[in-house]
């Protein structure tokens, strides 16, 4: 097994190790000392004690060949699956063309993962815990012919995902960014890296031209410190578990329409 273990490529997934039992398995199924592995790589994706002054500074410096995810292996895996399904859209799709990851839809009608940006869609970000939340939002605004960009679509193995993102976000007519308890935590975590790219863009906007609208899914309330201060002055949509109501959705109608008639009419002389 230990044989095996030093040839093939690991993912070690969400156990939680303590330090020392992670330094031990990554060493053991090296076969080596982890500075002098070559020839394979090896993913970890799991909590890590001490966070950047504990295991994750030891396996950048020192783990060649070690790839580190340390944050929500449950966020990790869904990241995985987007790419999956998008680097194997054949294999993503049973014989009757629905999608396996959420049941099927046509083609434009707001399915998941395959969907390619397009310039003026509303960019919707959101905590992984918060999925079945944004699926709701998602499929209330693409039942009314509004491009989403959801779940960080169209993304390929060895794609710049974080390239790729930024330009949607620049592209995008509206920012919704779902907002919960989850998004409060402390941990680092990359629905945070499309808040900033929001915030940066939203002073290039007109005063009467609105960018980000919050959505709040639970009872966070708009003081808390771990959002940012631009999303704590705005008015905030409240949307219980994502469930959308009439005045929300007409109201992002009309604001998509607005930036897609004047993009229609083109820059003025």
């Amino acid at each position: 097994m230990l044989d095996e273990l030093a040839e093939r490529p690991l993912l070690v997934l969400g156990n939680g190790f303590p330090d020392w039992l992670a330094r031990f398995f990554l060493r053991i199924g090296a076969g080596t000392r982890l500075s002098a592995r070559r020839g394979k790589t090896d993913v970890f994706a799991d909590e890590m004690p001490g966070g950047e002054d504990g295991l994750v500074l030891f396996l950048r410096y020192f783990g060649s060949g070690i790839q580190v995810f340390a944050g929500d292996a449950v966020e990790f895996v869904a990241e995985l699956a987007r790419r999956w399904e998008a680097a194997h859209p054949a294999a993503s799709t049973d014989a009757a063309g629905a999608s396996l990851l959420d049941g099927g839809a046509a083609p434009g009608t707001g399915r998941l993962g395959r969907a390619e940006a397009q310039p003026g869609a509303i960019f919707l970000s959101y905590a992984s815990e918060d999925l079945a939340a944004a699926r709701a939002i998602h499929e209330a605004l693409a039942a009314r012919n509004m491009a989403v960009w959801f779940d960080k679509q169209a993304l390929a193995g060895g794609d710049d995902f974080t390239l790729k993102i930024r330009r949607a976000i620049q592209g995008s007519c509206l920012f919704v960014p779902v907002i919960s308890r989850h998004t409060l935590t402390d941990r680092p975590r990359f629905f945070r890296r499309e808040w900033n790219e929001a915030v940066d863009l939203a002073p290039l906007f007109p005063p009467n031209r609105p960018f980000i609208l919050p959505v709040v899914i639970d009872d966070v309330l708009a003081n808390e410190e771990a959002l940012p201060e631009m999303f704590r002055s705005l008015h905030w949509t409240r949307l219980p578990e994502g469930r959308t109501d009439e005045q929300f959705v007409e109201r992002l109608r009309d604001l998509y329409r607005k930036y897609q008639q004047q993009e229609r009419k083109g820059p003025p002389p």
